[in-house]
């Protein structure tokens, strides 16, 4: 399985709305997420990853 680099932003405004904004390394901006919706981005990411290294 391959490293994807992701950087987490939380500033004054992301904590106080309880997001944080998403950057992935060569892709750039994903935008801000809640919490959970983070982890669900990150879960299909894994899910995608494992489906191609099994098919």
């Amino acid at each position: 399985m391959k490293r994807i680099p992701y950087l987490l932003i939380v500033g004054e405004q992301e904590a106080e709305n309880q997001h944080v904004s998403v950057r992935k390394q060569g892709d750039g901006d994903k935008g801000s997420m809640d919490l959970p919706g983070f982890a669900d981005f990150i879960k299909a990411e894994v899910k995608e990853q494992l489906s191609s290294l099994y098919n």
